[in-house]
């Protein structure tokens, strides 16, 4: 009985060291699950990391493609406006060539082209003189607009009188 004694204690042992071996593995199975899910979520966070950066990329491709065709479609409306403009030039001059004008007066406003006799060459003499007889026009205009002014003036104050001459005999003869 001596073994039985002995052996029994023994399993007691194994079993009580079991049960701390268990205890101690539930506590470490917890520290394993826990370090599990810390790598699932570690994992996690690296894929969607990952996946919203793809993401990013994928945009700014996308933004990058978009403004690569904006300018493309800017440069033609500007070779379009460079061609406007060339074309608008070349009919400005084709409009203002001296040629054209003079077929136009010829043509549309009945103008001809001078004969000698109707061309006179002026000096320096003449020129000043034509510059004198304008002056005395233009002071001749200035002092017959006055003496209009004046002549007005006089005649509406024999007016003025007249009829302060009627209304002061038709109040009188109210009164």
């Amino acid at each position: 009985m001596g073994m039985n004694n002995h052996a029994y204690a023994y399993q007691t042992a194994q079993a009580y060291e079991r049960r701390q071996i268990e205890v101690l593995d539930g506590k470490q199975a917890k520290v394993r699950e826990d370090a599990k899910r810390a790598d699932v979520v570690k994992i996690v966070v690296g894929v969607s990391a990952v996946f919203i950066y793809l993401l990013v990329v994928a945009f700014m491709g996308a933004k990058i493609c978009s403004a690569g065709v904006e300018i493309n479609s800017l440069q033609t409306q500007i070779a379009e406006t460079e061609n406007m403009i060339a074309r608008a030039e070349l009919e400005i001059g084709e409009l203002a060539s001296l040629e054209r004008i003079e077929a136009y007066a010829l043509t549309n406003l009945g103008m001809v082209y001078p004969e000698s006799d109707d061309i006179y060459f002026l000096d320096e003499q003449s020129s000043l003189r034509i510059a004198e007889g304008q002056r005395d026009l233009a002071l001749a205009s200035a002092a017959e607009t006055e003496t209009a002014s004046e002549e007005k003036s006089l005649w509406q104050s024999l007016v003025d009188g007249v009829t302060d001459f009627f209304l002061g005999t038709a109040n009188a003869a109210e009164n």
